[in-house]
């Protein structure tokens, strides 16, 4: 963990008026935080790493001294469905977000107000099954031919890797039932094909059993929007090349 970058949440929150320092390497933890408070006002934040520090910022800054504006910047925005999750939860919980929306063309901007409120807790709040992890058992029935379901996950969940049965395993030849829970009954064992190219930008913690599914299928995978994925707490595209690569015996050249 003391090699992954956190370099623009730091910035972020010290934006927002945290007194933080690195204590080893500059981005990275480990970080001494003082206990000052935020200001709130304009945030800047690079979106383009993960989309898990823009749901940290948004979380927080309601507590902030006055009302704050969250900009992202960098580009293209990691994991839209994760950020849209977090303003959903917080709208249940009484902290209305308002993404702005360009004027003159009416296309969503990456800017968000964030009022100064109190969370205040629903009388009932349902919550959804885990949609990342309910992706290897899900593999499992795929790969084996056997059927699995997970309930309160579907095609309705706020999460972006619910998207994994529909988009991954029944391209691949799975038949799958999926609006508020998940149904996946895997084909005969060896029959699962390959998809020519999938894109996994707004499903990325899903690469890792999706690339484990492809490595038992018929041909070649091609995953796309997955670059995300090497500043995890490992590189996963890595790890991923390595330990496949391993249990099917190929060398390092092979791997690379």
């Amino acid at each position: 963990m003391k090699q992954r970058p956190i370099g623009p949440l730091v910035t972020a929150l010290r934006g927002l008026g945290s007194n933080i320092d690195c204590l080893g390497t500059d981005g990275c933890l480990p970080l001494a935080i003082a206990p000052e408070g935020l200001k709130g006002g304009t945030i800047q934040l690079a979106a383009s790493v993960s989309s898990q520090y823009v749901s940290s910022i948004l979380l927080c800054a309601p507590y902030a001294a006055k009302p704050a504006m969250l900009e992202l910047t960098g580009g293209q925005v990691i994991s839209q469905p994760y950020i849209d999750m977090t303003i959903a939860m917080m709208k249940t919980f009484g902290v209305d977000i308002v993404r702005r929306i360009d004027s003159a063309t009416g296309k969503l901007l990456d800017t968000y107000d964030i009022p100064k409120a109190v969370y205040a807790n629903p009388s009932a709040y349902s919550i959804e099954s885990d949609a990342s992890s309910a992706t290897y058992p899900l593999a499992i029935a795929a790969i084996t031919g056997t059927s699995c379901t997970i309930n309160n996950i579907g095609t309705s969940s706020l999460q972006g890797d619910a998207q994994f049965a529909k988009e991954v395993l029944e391209k691949m030849g799975c038949t799958v039932k999926t609006e508020y829970q998940t149904t996946v009954q895997g084909p005969p064992i060896g029959s699962l094909k390959a998809i020519e190219e999938v894109d996994m930008e707004t499903m990325t913690d899903a690469f890792l059993t999706a690339t484990a599914v492809a490595a038992v299928s018929s041909g070649k995978t091609r995953f796309l929007g997955i670059a995300n994925q090497r500043v995890k707490e490992c590189n996963r595209i890595r790890a991923m090349i390595d330990q496949l690569g391993a249990l099917y015996g190929f060398t390092d050249d092979e791997r690379n």
